[in-house]
């Protein structure tokens, strides 16, 4: 018996892929007490292409992905000849398929459309493969029929009765076959399933945050639409804009007025924001942008995953101005660093860009329910100021601001360079007094967060930022089943930052890893420290690392001291 099984399930865009493995299939094993991981692949067509959504299932807690298939259902003949090399187990498809399945691969071959056409219509294959894999795998129908119930009860009892039966038909077809892998019921521990997008929203509202406006890109658009789930419930204004350069404007009106405020995009869509956000940065008013990475130049490819765009955030806009850029490792920093990052964009009175990607906003993962104590902190808000200077200079370089409408607390805000009050001064004794001002506060900020943590003794450093933090820690797994060990360090925090956590790191050898070409984070590190790296292993396929193969390049570069391991193909 297995404590770790992972699942794919593959077919047509159309086949309820997505549905059928997320919605049932993980949520079944979620509310049987197992923890869960799972990554969706799908090309950027409307219809047509091959999806594929990956679950991994195990009894501690999973991290990520795994890219050893132990079952494989198949919606299509397409799905078994793209995967079928990964599969380590067996493999359900239907019987009428005509596909050759070697031997050291179990083949169920089971009447997925005769039984679906029995029910009425051939929608219903994906549930029936589902009840067979439960059925395979060992762990029952109980969670499965609550799920569909709650699925689909708003299409009326006659399609939830249809989806039990298939279910039901499904499982009676593979229930009393052997197979290896067996999955274990244990004791629910209150756990939610929920995607980075999913819990920025939830991070946000939390927040206070009552204003968002955006133009859908992918992968950001689920932060627009989540926020418009609750709109209605938290008092939140959502406006989809007409373009990227409205969205981060009304974004920015929206905080000048003293309403917390953000906006989401990803790189095409930044690319429009640039001059909005140094308008927040001269003009000193908060806004928060999601920026949700995915591979480019240009469109690019609009539904896979990269960390292309880190110098972009840390250099976007005319002139230089500090701006703070956070990079959420999972689903947990999705929420909590949410939270801060409004606390830090009206305290500080600056631009702050939350960056994650594709493989993070769309991957679901199994987290303890989130603590809901969070301390906002509005920063230097006057309500009865005498003789106002909105951009006063202070020793920590922030000034009180005086919302509109507040006695006393007129003054003029422009994308201008300015005097204390507002008013326009283009004087060099102004510049440089302004100027510096507004760095003095970054200098403020940067004392007030925490350093990151070191996790392990190793020689050899492995540092992440974003998405990569899970893949490492399932790397960090399999090598320490060969004796083999490492310092994690992982950066969340890009700007400001972090300098002093690698005073800590001398004589040590540092390897980064990261989703882009050419090693963005090496370069600030360099930057920030002088330190050089020397060892790099990137991926820049528009694919998120496979834990095996991460851990294979991580187990040359120690083994071989190689300067740079490219991991790019399936």
């Amino acid at each position: 018996m297995s404590d770790k099984v992972t699942l794919m399930i593959g077919g047509p865009a159309g086949s309820g892929v997505l549905n059928a493995g997320l919605n049932m299939f993980a949520k079944s094993c979620l509310r049987s007490g197992l923890k869960v991981f799972t990554k969706a692949e799908y090309p950027s067509l409307i219809r047509g292409g091959h999806n594929y959504l990956t679950v991994t299932v195990d009894t501690e807690d999973v991290y990520s992905h795994s890219n050893e298939i132990n079952l494989l259902i198949a919606l299509d003949k397409k799905t078994v000849e793209m995967h079928l090399d990964d599969v380590k187990g067996g493999v359900i498809y239907d019987s009428t398929m005509d596909v050759e399945i070697p031997e050291n691969v179990l083949a169920f071959s089971i009447p997925l459309k005769e039984a679906s056409e029995k029910l009425g219509s051939e929608i219903y294959q994906n549930t029936i493969a589902i009840g067979a894999a439960l059925g395979l795998l060992g762990l029952g129908l109980e969670e499965l029929e609550k799920i569909i119930r709650e699925n689909f009860f708003h299409k009326g009892e006659k399609v939830v009765n249809a989806n039990i039966k298939a279910a039901h038909a499904g499982y009676s077809l593979s229930k009393d076959k052997k197979y290896p892998y067996k999955l274990s019921k244990q004791n629910f521990d209150d756990r939610i399933l929920l995607n980075g997008n999913d819990a920025i929203v939830a991070g946000a509202v939390k927040a206070g945050c009552k204003f968002i406006s955006a133009y859908p890109m992918t992968p950001a658009t689920s932060v627009l639409t989540g926020m418009a789930k609750f709109s209605r419930d938290f008092g939140i204004v959502v406006k989809h804009t007409e373009d990227e350069i409205a969205s981060i404007n009304m974004a920015i009106g929206a905080g000048f007025v003293g309403t917390r405020a953000m906006t989401c995009t990803s790189g095409g869509g930044f690319a429009l924001m640039a001059e909005g956000l140094g308008l927040s940065a001269q003009a000193e008013v908060p806004v928060v942008i999601i920026e949700s990475q995915r591979p480019g130049p240009g469109s690019g490819m609009a539904t896979r995953t990269g960390q292309g765009d880190l110098n972009f955030m840390l250099n976007a806009s005319t002139d230089e101005f500090p701006r703070v850029v956070i990079a959420p490792g999972d689903v947990n920093e999705c929420f909590y660093l949410t939270q801060q990052a409004f606390n830090i964009a009206e305290k500080y009175q600056m631009p702050v860009i939350i960056l994650v990607d594709k493989f993070l906003s769309t991957s679901c993962s199994s987290v303890h329910k989130f603590n809901k104590e969070m301390k906002v902190d509005r920063g230097k808000i006057v309500v009865n100021p005498e003789n106002y200077k909105r951009y006063e200079v202070t020793k920590d370089g922030i000034s009180a601001r005086a919302l509109p409408g507040t006695m006393g607390g007129e003054h003029v805000t422009s994308s201008y360079e300015h005097d204390e009050k507002g008013v326009e001064d283009e004087t060099r004794e102004n510049r440089i007094k302004m100027h510096d001002k507004r760095y003095r506060k970054f200098k403020t900020l940067e004392k007030e967060l925490s350093e990151p943590e070191l996790k392990g003794d190793g020689d050899f450093v492995v540092v992440s930022w974003g998405s990569t933090k899970g893949i490492v820690r399932e790397a960090e797994k399999i090598l320490k089943q060969e004796n083999s060990d490492f310092t994690h360090l992982h950066l969340s925090f890009l700007s400001p930052f972090c300098k002093s956590v690698f005073e800590k790191l001398k004589g040590k050898k540092l390897i980064v890893v990261e989703n882009n070409k050419t090693s963005q984070l090496s370069q600030l590190i360099l930057k920030e420290t002088g330190i050089v790296v020397n060892h790099k292993v990137l991926k820049y396929d528009g694919r998120q690392f496979d834990p095996e193969d991460l851990a294979e390049g991580l187990r040359d570069v120690i083994a071989t001291g190689n300067e740079e391991i490219i991991i790019n193909g399936d």
